[in-house]
């Protein structure tokens, strides 16, 4: 099929490219699906249109072969019509290959950018039942609170994912052995890993899968120091506190 479209390289471009043996099945009775497939993906209306016609162009062939005999000319041209639509289907679709795929890129990249904005944790500070500040007295002393753990928002273990060996980074939540070798294949073919964007441009992984080992990557050495020392900044900061006399 040429070069490569996309930045993502011919094999990416290749493993999403399947839809297309749809249309190998004989006389096209099956390559709405291709088009009705990627206007799915892609949210591409035109090609919706161009599946529903090839769908119209199957039916019609069963309706004639049930009411008309094969030595009619109606039959024969029902027979032209559906030959015609599939090779009709065959070239949209090779025209249709490269668009796709370049509009499927703009999509993981937007993706990316959702998985890689941060995300707050919003608490509640105040009550919002008035019964219940009512209900303390002014000269009543405050019970004295329990010191709070600032630690659990850092996951227990950073990984590097552009200097860490598959075993490490198959340990990972939601990784796994196999992704975890089709990490170290894909670094050491197209070299490290810039940042979290970029890691999922080269990846084609779900983002329920990311979203659960995002907390755990990092892809530099300075990343990871800079963590590690604000870990304990924040433990230094909040294990020490002041003694009140009363």
């Amino acid at each position: 099929m040429g070069d490569a479209i996309t930045p993502l390289g011919k094999k990416w471009e290749y493993l999403h490219s399947i839809w297309i043996l749809w249309l190998i099945f004989p006389f096209g009775f099956l390559s709405f699906i291709s088009f009705y497939y990627i206007s799915l993906r892609v949210r591409k209306l035109k090609w919706f249109i161009a599946g529903s016609i090839y769908a119209l162009l199957v039916i019609q062939f069963f309706v004639v072969d049930e009411f008309y005999p094969k030595e009619s000319f109606i039959y024969d041209a029902s027979v032209m019509l559906i030959l015609g639509g599939w090779i009709a289907a065959w070239i949209n679709a090779v025209i249709s290959r490269k668009t796709y795929l370049q509009l499927l890129v703009k999509q993981t990249k937007s993706e990316a950018r959702r998985m890689s904005a941060p995300s707050y944790d919003i608490q509640e500070t105040y009550s919002l039942d008035p019964s219940a500040e009512s209900s303390q007295s002014v000269d009543t002393p405050k019970p004295v609170e329990e010191p709070i753990n600032y630690n659990t928002s850092l996951p227990a273990e950073k990984v590097n994912m552009n200097t860490a060996a598959q075993e490490e980074i198959a340990a990972i939540p939601s990784l796994g052995n196999i992704l975890a070798g089709q990490i170290v294949e894909i670094r050491k073919r197209r070299g490290p890993f810039h940042n979290f964007s970029h890691f999922v441009e080269l990846m084609d992984i779900k983002p329920h899968i990311l979203a659960k080992a995002k907390p755990f990557m990092v892809f530099s050495n300075e990343d990871l120091d800079d963590r590690e020392s604000e870990h304990s900044t924040d433990h230094s900061k909040y294990s020490s506190g002041r003694v009140v006399d009363y």
